[in-house]
């Protein structure tokens, strides 16, 4: 492709977008909205609004909920640590809940039987 056909291209190209930004501008300038039309769209603005709201609401009380989790479950750790005995109880009861390998295998329990996992998730 020559120079100048590239250039013609360019400029027809270039012609038709500004016929179809035109065109666009004619559109939105056209239609008039009514009152209703007006009201719809600012109900809608506000609905999204509030479930923009709801969401990031919600998004923050489970961030804080994982915190209050993690921030137990660290000083209940410390705690058994340090006094096995004391917290016997509670490795007895996670010993007897818990039935996925990785979290047995994170307290040092051995991995259950199938047969094992399905009885206790039937419990």
């Amino acid at each position: 492709m020559t120079p100048d056909q590239l250039d013609q291209m360019i400029f027809e190209t270039t012609q038709h977008i500004d016929n179809e930004i035109s065109k666009l501008k004619n559109l939105t300038t056209a239609r008039k909205f009514t009152r209703e039309d007006q009201e719809q769209q600012a109900k809608n603005w506000k609905n999204l609004r509030t479930q923009k709201e709801k969401t990031a609401q919600r998004s923050q009380q489970e961030r804080d909920q994982t915190s209050r989790k993690i921030i137990i479950g660290g000083l209940y750790l410390s705690k058994m640590q340090q006094d096995p005995e004391k917290y016997a109880p509670v490795f007895s009861m996670l010993e007897k809940t818990l039935t996925r390998d990785r979290d047995r295998k994170l307290f040092g329990f051995e991995a259950l039987s199938s047969d094992q996992k399905n009885l206790r998730k039937s419990k």
